[in-house]
C-alpha cells in the first residue's frame, strides 16, 4: 500500500492568533475564567499554608509547609485546606476577566502597531506577546494587588464556619479603611 502525504496548509504566524473581532467573547471569559478558577483551586491549598505560616501567634510560623499541610489537614480536614476558596474565586473573577481581555487586546494592538514594519514576523509575534503580557499582569495587579490586602487579614479574622454575612460585612470596612492601597 502507498501511503498518501499529507499535507497541511502553510499560515503564517500571525494567522495562528486569536481574531479578537471574530471571538466569541462570552465564550472566551466564561471558560478562561473557569480554568484560571480551577487552577486557583489546585493552587489555593498553598495560599492558606502561606497564610497561616505568616499569621503571628498562630504557632505555625516555625513549622515547615508540609508540616504546617499536616496540621491544617489533621485539625479542619479537606475544607480546612480550601478554607477561603470561594471568597477568594468570586473576588477574583472580574480580574481573571480583565487580564484576558488586556492580554488579547493589547497583543491584536501590538501587532496592528507594527505591521508594516521591516520586522520578522517570529519577532513581531513574540514582540506582541511579551508587551501583551506586560500589560496583562499590569492590569491584573491593579486587581488584585488591593484585594489581597484587603482579604488576608479577613482570612483570618473568620470563624471556623465563616459566613457570607460577616466575611461581606468585614471586607466593607475594609474597603472603606485606611488600608486599601498598603502595598
Amino acid at each position: 500500500m502507498e501511503a498518501d502525504a499529507v499535507t497541511t496548509p502553510h499560515l503564517a504566524l500571525a494567522d495562528t492568533d486569536i481574531n479578537w473581532n471574530r471571538l466569541d467573547k462570552t465564550k472566551f471569559h466564561i471558560i478562561g475564567a473557569i480554568l484560571f478558577t480551577a487552577q486557583s483551586g489546585l493552587l489555593h491549598p498553598t495560599a492558606v499554608v502561606k497564610t497561616r505560616m505568616q499569621v503571628g501567634g498562630s504557632g505555625l510560623s516555625q513549622m515547615s509547609g508540609m508540616s504546617v499541610f499536616t496540621h491544617i489537614l489533621r485539625r479542619d480536614g479537606i475544607p480546612g485546606i480550601f478554607r477561603g476558596f470561594g471568597t477568594s474565586a468570586i473576588g477574583s473573577m472580574p480580574g481573571r476577566v480583565l487580564a484576558l481581555t488586556s492580554l488579547e487586546m493589547s497583543k491584536d494592538m501590538m501587532l496592528k502597531h507594527t505591521e508594516g514594519k521591516h520586522i520578522p514576523e517570529a519577532s513581531r509575534v513574540g514582540l506582541a506577546n511579551a508587551v501583551a503580557g506586560m500589560v496583562s499582569n499590569l492590569v491584573s495587579c491593579v486587581y488584585f494587588v488591593p484585594l489581597d490586602v484587603v482579604i488576608f487579614p479577613i482570612y483570618n479574622d473568620l470563624p471556623k464556619n465563616g459566613s457570607w454575612l460577616l466575611f461581606l460585612s468585614l471586607l466593607i470596612c475594609s474597603y472603606c479603611g485606611s488600608g486599601y492601597h498598603k502595598s
